[in-house]
């Protein structure tokens, strides 16, 4: 799981097979390296095809010098892995956890952000530029402080990038996020570090307006939002009133402001509910769901925007249990304007992973993470999983309903009118089941509370409700079922 979630808790190219627009094709299937460890953390779409990049123990090394290194190979449109390589740092490893970020440069090659550590806990970041055969072009290695933790990378306009995480002077001291600007050749230009007395962690980098970046941080106790300009000078920083949580953000295509998604710490160190959201740039949730299937662990890794707006979200849970202290992948589809639409547990290997999703030129999803073989016999043996999905999240034609597949939420169960309206207006809504506590609440734009009507158990009714003594302007509607925003809307108030 990335730091972000932990801290609160997370024909040369490739071979056979060629993409085809006339069937979609789905597969699930696991790569091993014959390590203890082989996992995938990041996964490219070329167009058919998908490069992916994570790290392997590499057992295969002369020496134990090499116990550790980035891992990167192509999947073809079937599944099979085509080219690959693995890249070696003397005295080194490319540590386990969610560091390894692969992006498609303006060029068509590809950058590669993770961490390296050694046995006295000192850590660093590299950044690799890498051709289409997976051989380095340049590679850099920044030490910092003494301590350098990766999270993002975004690349520039001028072809140069920009990168987010957290470092301190040693591994025992305060850690404070930071960003580093690299030129296209990989030279560092400048380093700045952003905290107070408490740790800060820098997760997301996202391209604001004029030239700026919205980033999105947590510290000890509270999620934030902060922007800096092109040349890192902090503009404002701002605290979302949601404790004990990391969040990520995405800019929205489809929707307003920015997807968010990460994990919740309830309780107990491991008490976590996976939390995806919309927020505006005033750190404001638009809504924000907060579910969790397991009894300990659920949290999302990964989120993507699906065209008309509804969200993925991949991650891990305990299934209630069932896993625990294992984990089995966890991938939900919520609606454009929140609510859970249905969800769906991959656990036929113990111990399963999913670290990131991606939309493929056939209106699918593939993931990557990694599944815990059943024929290793190292302890705690995993393999990289990659995985092949239609948007309905079955990895085999109509798998829906199935075993795994939890249908939660029907579209279109809420409506209401006049909008706008004056003094009152009805509302009528539908549920597919019964619910312990059905509401219907409304907000103002901020995520105010304006009012919040409790309806009792019925799954489907008919109310007026008047709001006579509210300012004319733009509301939030929302329908709720035990607790959990089945949709939000637009509600208009006029004079």
């Amino acid at each position: 799981m990335n730091r972000c979630i932990r801290f609160l808790v997370i024909f040369l190219l490739c071979i056979g097979g060629s993409y085809s627009h006339a069937q979609f094709i789905y597969w699930n299937k696991l790569y091993n390296n014959h390590s203890q460890w082989d996992l995938s953390f990041a996964v490219v779409n070329l167009g058919g095809y998908y490069l992916t990049a994570g790290n392997t123990a590499d057992l295969l090394a002369t020496d134990f010098s090499y116990y550790g290194a980035i891992w990167l190979f192509y999947v073809d449109s079937v599944g099979n892995k085509g080219t690959e390589n693995i890249i070696r740092f003397k005295n080194r490893q490319a540590y386990k956890g969610n560091q390894h970020i692969l992006n498609r440069t303006f060029d068509h090659n590809f950058i590669y952000y993770g961490g390296l550590g050694d046995s006295n806990n000192n850590y660093s970041t590299v950044l690799i530029k890498l051709d289409s055969f997976l051989q380095p072009i340049w590679q850099t290695i920044d030490t910092g402080q003494g301590f350098m933790e990766p999270l993002e990378l975004i690349q520039l306009s001028d072809s140069g990038f920009m990168v987010s995480g957290f470092g301190a002077v040693n591994y025992q001291v305060k850690k404070d996020g930071f960003i580093t600007r690299y030129n296209k050749n990989g030279d560092r230009l400048w380093t700045k570090y952003y905290g107070d007395a408490r740790q800060d962690f820098l997760c997301s980098i996202v391209p604001s307006d004029n030239n700026t970046f919205l980033l999105s941080g947590t510290t000890d106790d509270s999620p934030f939002l902060m922007k800096i300009d092109s040349g890192g000078n902090l503009i404002w920083r701002r605290n979302f009133n949601i404790p004990n949580t990391g969040l990520y953000i995405k800019k929205s295509i489809y929707g307003e402001g920015y997807i968010a998604y990460g994990s919740r710490n309830a309780d107990t160190y491991k008490d976590y509910y996976g939390i995806v959201a919309r927020i505006n740039e005033n750190a404001e949730f638009i809504w924000k769901d907060s579910i969790r299937l397991g009894t300990h662990v659920s949290a999302f890794c990964d989120a993507i925007e699906l065209p008309g707006g509804n969200i993925i979200a991949v991650g891990l849970t305990d299934d209630g249990g069932k896993y625990y202290p294992n984990f089995a992948g966890w991938i939900a589809k919520f609606f454009k304007e929140g609510g859970v639409i249905q969800e769906r547990i991959f656990g036929d290997v113990m111990e399963s992973w999913l670290f990131t999703i991606s939309l493929t030129d056939d209106n699918g999803l593939v993931g990557a993470g990694y599944g815990r073989n059943n024929y290793d016999t190292m302890p705690r043996g995993q393999d990289s999983w990659v995985i092949k999905l239609d948007t309905n999240l079955c990895d085999t034609p109509n798998c829906w309903p199935g075993v795994g597949v939890k249908k939660t939420m029907q579209e279109n169960t809420f409506t209401f009118y006049p909008n706008p309206f004056s003094n009152e207006f009805t509302v009528e809504y539908t549920l597919p089941t019964q619910a312990d506590a059905i509401s219907i609440k409304v907000t103002s734009m901020q995520g105010m509370l304006i009012k919040e009507i409790p309806l009792g158990k019925t799954a489907n009714g008919k109310l007026n409700l008047k709001f006579d003594n509210i300012a004319s302007g733009m509301y939030y509607i929302q329908l709720l079922q035990n607790g959990v925003i089945v949709q939000t809307q637009k509600l208009i108030k006029q004079r």
